[in-house]
């Protein structure tokens, strides 16, 4: 058996001794520090490398906090707000939990949820094959966290804090307990599901559409559009070229130009899955897009609150919406008409 004994002088070696001989030997520090390795600096730490860039699914389940579920979904990618997005070659995810089938922009994946992506490695090993796993948290965890791209699957079980500065964690469904930075799995825990999906109430592509109804009680106002002159070569661009008319009226493209930004520029502050509708629907806003598709948003009075309405849209109630983002809009169309 080979002994290690204390440091040379030089710091650059270490005395060492063989059972059975008598002889003093030096070896060199890297071989010394071999000798006190333990199960922490020779068991497996890599784990997946998932590109925050390119992540196509995100399961976040954490204790006491709705379920996040996000996954791209080419036919869904396709369609209202995130074919909108699509035609200008920004591709989109859908949320499959809380909000269901709503849109979520991978760069604000980015900047919230999954920020924290490249911190994810372990620290160091707790133990190997734990026999009291609950008491690191992790029977019953903090968080079970999921993200992959085409090419990798990460997956990571969250328990209690170790320190102020780590968590106990298990990875890719191996027995053992490492620990993990907090920083790492923060981002994942704290971040609100409203800070990274699609805000636009009803998000359209000019170009695309054939008209916009407007109502507001005995208030009526027809966006319509001529006849669309550009070339085929210019149909590939989303510039639209057509004259713009309100309730038969042209107006001046410069004036129109804005005005329409207010009509797809009517974003949501709040969700709330349990609104309901209160009397008849204050102001109504139909799109209807030249490949047929339709969309009708609903707005109504928002309980005692005056500065917002409950947007019903397409049959679905849950948004909360800036009352004057949308009165701005009724305005607006009574002004150019």
């Amino acid at each position: 058996m080979l002994k290690r004994g204390d440091n040379s002088p030089d710091g650059n070696y270490w005395y060492a001794s063989v059972d059975g001989d008598e002889s003093i030997y030096m070896i060199n520090d890297i071989d010394a520090k071999r000798m006190t390795y333990g199960l922490d600096d020779v068991i497996d730490k890599k784990l997946p490398q998932v590109s925050m860039y390119e992540a196509n699914y995100i399961y976040i389940d954490q204790k006491d906090k709705p379920l996040i579920e996000i996954e791209y979904d080419e036919e869904a990618s396709s369609k209202g707000s995130a074919g909108e997005l699509s035609s200008y070659g920004m591709q989109t995810l859908t949320m499959r939990s809380p909000y269901k089938d709503a849109v979520v922009y991978p760069y604000n994946l980015e900047e919230t949820i999954l920020a924290g992506l490249p911190e994810v490695n372990i620290e160091k090993l707790v133990e190997v094959e734990p026999t009291e796993p609950d008491k690191y948290g992790l029977n019953e965890p903090v968080c079970d966290i999921r993200v992959k791209d085409k090419n990798n699957a990460l997956h990571l079980v969250v328990g209690n804090d170790c320190d102020e500065e780590s968590v106990y964690c298990m990875v890719q469904d191996r027995p053992h307990i490492f620990t993990m930075k907090k920083s790492a799995v923060t981002p994942f825990m704290d971040s609100d599901p409203i800070d990274y999906i699609q805000k636009f109430v009803a998000l359209k592509t000019r170009v695309d559409t054939k008209k916009v109804d407007i109502e507001k009680g005995s208030e009526k106002y027809e966006v319509t559009f001529g006849k669309d002159t550009r070339s085929d070569d210019d149909k590939t661009t989303k510039v639209d070229k057509r004259e713009s008319f309100i309730n038969g009226k042209s107006i001046e493209k410069e004036k129109f130009d804005v005005f329409f930004e207010k009509i797809i520029g009517i974003t949501f502050d709040k969700i709330d899955e349990n609104l309901s509708a209160e009397g008849d629907e204050a102001v109504k806003i139909r799109y209807e897009m030249l490949n047929g598709d339709v969309t009708e948003v609903k707005y109504y009075n928002y309980g005692e609150d005056n500065n917002f309405y409950a947007a019903d849209v397409d049959g679905k109630m849950m948004y909360i919406v800036s009352r004057q983002k949308v009165d701005d809009v009724v305005k607006s169309a009574k002004e150019l008409s």
